[in-house]
């Protein structure tokens, strides 16, 4: 008995809430793309080339799995405080995407159960246990739709068209050859690579850049001009990509995850002891014993990569 409830009944409702998920997970992108006038296929790669040299970069932020709005990532926010901090007027930091949606809607607004998921969202601002992971749950059968090859289409197709709508909104110039880097966190990585394929579409040259994301073999990465994964050493979330889809295994010799690596655009680094979630993180504010500070290593190291690709001409922080 827990809390005067048999213990059988609370296993039984919580798998049955959990199938319940699962299998409604597909609804909304099915639906949105139910309304869509004209259907749009994936038309053949376009050759990958090499990174352009001038021009501003533009980075879109996909919040992590533990997000419920677009405005509700509070962990992440330091985080990209001190990107934009640090980037100055040099890159533009394109943020306020809910990465688990179709109609970009958080689970706070415009839903029936938005009440639901608000109280949720208090109680995971107050560490509550157990209850407010049904946000993260949510989530994370959002990134296996974005990641199935029967609707993940649909679900990458209405995330490009939001990155898009955004990115144009923040002023970038269709054309402009301006490049435009990903940036997601946890289950947001997954979602950058499926949004990849379509925005490769108008024109932009597209990169990915993972902060311990779960990631597929997504044919997205047939157009993106590289990947780089960042991750802890002591992050056991990340590996659930190479261990869940079969793709991503040495075997799959031509999936389009092992023809990026074969062709060198695919990247790992370990950044350093970190762990996914608990402490210490990425996102940890508080110094370590060796003097290190997580949060500023895993700033340091995004810029990092982004310097060394040539897509940052200079570090204002230097």
């Amino acid at each position: 008995m827990i809390a005067g409830f048999p213990l059988a009944e609370i296993v039984v409702g919580a798998v049955a809430l959990l199938l319940l998920l699962l299998m409604t997970a597909p609804f909304e992108a099915l639906w949105w793309w139910s309304q869509q006038e004209e259907p749009v296929q994936r038309r053949a790669p376009r050759e990958v080339g090499p990174a352009p040299t001038q021009g501003t970069t533009w980075i879109v932020y996909l919040a992590g799995v533990g997000t419920a709005s677009s405005e509700s990532s509070r962990p992440e926010q330091p985080l990209l405080d001190r990107l934009r901090n640090r980037l100055g007027d040099e890159a533009v930091l394109v943020t306020g995407v809910f990465p688990y949606s179709v109609l970009d809607h958080g689970l706070t607004t415009d839903r029936d159960l938005s009440w639901l998921w608000r109280v949720l969202d208090r109680m995971q601002r107050r560490k509550w246990p157990v209850l407010p992971l049904l946000i993260n749950l949510y989530n994370v059968f959002q990134v296996l739709v974005s990641a199935d090859r029967r609707y993940g289409p649909f679900f990458s197709l209405a995330m490009a068209r939001t990155i898009w709508g955004r990115l144009r909104a923040a002023g970038y110039q269709s054309g402009s050859g301006d490049p435009v880097v990903l940036l997601g966190w946890s289950g947001g990585g997954q979602i950058c690579l499926g949004a990849s394929w379509y925005l490769a579409d108008q024109g932009a040259p597209v990169y990915v850049l993972s902060l311990g994301g779960v990631l597929s073999s997504d044919p997205g990465l047939d157009r993106v001009r590289h990947l780089w994964h960042l991750h802890g050493s002591r992050d056991r979330v990340h590996r659930l990509g190479a261990l869940l889809f079969p793709s991503r295994w040495p075997t799959s010799r031509d999936s389009s995850w092992n023809r990026a690596k074969r062709e060198g655009r695919i990247t790992t680094t370990e950044i350093g002891p970190y762990t996914h979630s608990s402490s210490p993180s990425y996102l940890t504010r508080r110094p370590q014993p060796d003097g290190s500070v997580p949060i500023e290593v895993t700033t340091e190291a995004l810029l990092g990569t982004l310097a060394g690709a040539g897509l940052l001409v200079r570090d204002r922080a230097r």
